[in-house]
This record gives structure tokens, sequence and C-alpha cells, in this order.
């Protein structure tokens, strides 16, 4: 059977890419186990174009963040459902040098549109002491229903298939890829973590951070339509609890480790309001690059394999801007933006 493309994995990479094929009237194939525990899958899918540790805006938020709410609009009316909400977010200082600090970056003429200062005083019931930003061009995209909402998208118009690429069975023809009964011009590994185990693909020196996020219920309900942020942030969901975190670790760590940053996450919750239970607490790995920029294109010796990787922990608002591109990219062979070629990754000979 030939398809167009097949896609390998269905996280954040996977999905947005897909849709842009989909757009594109691309017949597709897609592979994934669905691991509800993947990267994507327990995300919380945050939307904040500022860099907080330097209070600068993030890589492109010129025109990536702006965009961002039509961009998943679209895709609430291709897989017709509902998915992503856009509000805004309260970054509420801990300190009187962190109130100058986020004040004076929000005089700057590329910060303006992203952030207002406000002085001490209340806000949405909270007590922000030291005074608050509110930042604009954020929200949540509900991760893990929009990558089933595309995953059933692709089971009623293109091919689904419930199991991993077995890397060993792939065999070059000419200019196309077959893979058991598929024959396609290009397949595309959106793997996450998991390319590590990828033998094409094996000089992308993608690395680990893990974050934690828990799920709350609170006995007095904050705003449900804003983000509320310091060091780690607060943001509602459908069911009327809270998601809350994260951190950045280097280290898996073990039960203990997670039970102290969970901790460390609730204290600085109940700051703003009093926790009533904890539901859960799940701790994921993201797939980081080293330069922190993704990785993207087609491998040099075996032009039909592509790679999409590397989106991190801003995976919901660059795939916006990045899978655009590489579907453009596979369909149009347009030049993809320098800062991540897969060749900035020197590969293995043949």
């Amino acid at each position: 059977m030939e398809v167009d493309y097949i896609i390998a994995g269905s996280g954040i990479a996977g999905c947005t890419l897909a849709a842009e094929l989909h757009l594109r009237g691309c017949k597709l194939a897609m592979f994934s186990i669905q691991d509800k525990n993947s990267s994507s899958r327990i995300a919380a899918g945050l939307i904040n174009p500022i860099v907080p540790k330097r209070v600068i805006p993030a890589w492109n938020a010129e025109f990536i963040f702006p965009a961002i709410e039509n961009y998943y609009r679209q895709l609430e009316l291709l897989t017709k459902d509902t998915f992503y909400d856009s509000m805004p977010m309260i970054q509420i200082h801990g300190s009187e040098n962190e109130f100058h600090q986020w004040k004076i970056q929000s005089e700057k003429k590329d910060m303006q549109p992203f952030l207002r200062s406000f002085p001490p005083g209340r806000i949405h019931g909270i007590e922000a002491s030291f005074g608050y930003c509110e930042v604009n061009f954020c929200g949540r995209l509900d991760v893990l229903k929009f990558c089933e909402s595309m995953e059933n998208l692709m089971m009623q118009r293109h091919h689904f298939h419930h199991s991993l690429v077995d890397y060993n069975q792939i065999i070059f023809e000419s200019n196309f890829v077959k893979y058991g009964n598929l024959k396609a011009k290009g397949m595309v590994f959106c793997e996450g973590t998991s390319i590590e185990n990828n033998p094409f693909f094996s000089n992308i020196p993608v690395n680990k951070s893990w974050g934690d996020i828990l799920e709350i219920s609170v006995s007095q309900h904050p705003d449900p339509g804003i983000i509320f942020k310091q060091k780690h942030w607060c943001i509602s969901k459908t069911n009327g609890n809270f998601l809350c975190g994260s951190n950045f670790l280097l280290e898996e760590g073990n039960k203990e480790d997670v039970e102290l940053k969970s901790e460390e996450i609730l204290n600085s919750v109940t700051k703003w309001f009093p926790v009533k239970s904890l539901i859960s607490s799940v701790r994921g790995a993201r797939p980081v690059m080293p330069d922190r920029r993704p990785v993207m294109g087609r491998h040099p010796h075996f032009p039909a394999l592509m790679v999409y990787n590397g989106l991190g922990t801003r995976g919901c608002s660059l795939s916006t801007w990045l899978s655009p591109l590489l579907a453009d990219h596979i369909t149009l062979n347009s030049e993809l933006p320098e800062e991540v070629r897969v060749e900035r990754f020197p590969f293995h000979s043949k």
C-alpha cells in the first residue's frame, strides 16, 4: 500500500506535523504505542512567551506567540474538538529585587507586547506583596486531548498502527522507503527521548531533563481563567482540579526525590490558596538539545528518513511554527532555519 509519508510517534511533534501534512493533501501512516506516560501526554501544555530567569522573550517569541491561539483554533476545527484555552498569566513577584527586574524589563520595547507591570496589591484574591506582572499571549493546550484528537483523525482519514517502528524492517528502494506493506516517499521520526535508540540518528546528542507535574484539588478556588506563577505555576483543568509544577531536573531521581520536589511545588502553591489534597504526581522526561534548539531535517545518506525532535519545554509553542516549516520542507523542499537543521550534528559515514 502506498502512502506519502510515515510518521513515527504521536506526541506534540508527530501530531502537529501530521496535521500540517494532512492539510497539504498528503496520505499518511502513523506508528505509535500511545504511551500515556510520555512527555507529551503528561505535559501541562503551558504557553508562556517569557524566559523567567532572565526575563527576556523566548526564542522568536515576537512572531510565534501572537499566532498560537489561531493555530490551535484551526486544528480544533480540523478535528472537531476543543483543546486550547487562551488566558493571561499573573507573574507574582517574590521580592523587591524581582519586582524591579521585571518592571525594568517590561519597559523595554521588545517586551512591551508581552508584559505589564503592577505595584503591590491583591490580584484575583491573591496577595502580591511585591507586585506582579501580567503576561500576554499565554494559554494552555490540553496535550493529551489534542494528541488523542489527532490520532482519531489518523484512524478515520489515514492509517494508524498501534506499534513502534522496527528499525531493522526499514527497506530503502530508489527514492522510497518500504516498511511492512507500506511504501512511502519518506519516514519522519518524531520519537522524543526514544530517539536515543534510533540507529539512523545516533549522532544527535539528545539529553533528557525531568519535570514534575502535580494535580491537586483546592478548598478555595482561584480564578480558573488565570495562570498563576512565581517560581512554580498553577493552572486549572476542565474537571475542576488544578495542575501545578514544574521543575527542570537533570536526573530522574528516586521515589524520595520525587516526594521532596513535589513538596516544594505544593509549598509554593499553598502560599496562594489552600490545597485540599494531592491527587497525583508524575515525573516525565523531555528531549532537550545541548544548544536548546530543536532538530529537524533529512538524513544525509538516507534522504527518505527525516527527524523532528528536541522541542523540550516549549514544544506546544515551537511546534506551531516549526511543524508548518517542516511540512513545507518535506513537500516543497523549502529551506529550514539554520539553527534547527540536523546537519549541525556531524553524521557518521555510511
